[in-house]
């Protein structure tokens, strides 16, 4: 379950309500409503702690890596995709020809 904690007062009860945030970088950023948590108390917007069971099993076993091992892992994801690229390429290139 999320532990949830208030930056400016401390306090940890929240409801959700609607707010604009913008999302998106550069020149793709635009202003959304979305469901914010917010302190009871004062207003702000708190910080969520997600508790280990909460988090994805991908999440959770990827933050179990060390860094050698995470390194590798994103190494070989970027293998596995450069040899489909290629053999994309190599399809196109034989419908073309």
């Amino acid at each position: 379950m999320a532990t949830y904690l208030c930056p400016r007062c401390g306090g940890t009860e929240m409801y959700y309500a609607q707010r604009q945030q913008i999302v998106g970088v550069g020149r793709f950023q635009e202003a959304k409503w979305v469901n914010t948590p917010l302190c009871k108390a004062c207003g702000e917007i708190v910080n969520v702690f997600l508790a280990e069971e909460d988090k994805g099993f991908v999440e959770q076993g990827y933050n179990k890596l060390s860094k050698k091992a995470k390194f590798f892992s994103v190494l070989a994801a970027i293998g596995i995709l450069f040899g489909l690229l290629m053999l994309v390429f190599a399809f196109v290139d034989s419908v073309i020809a």
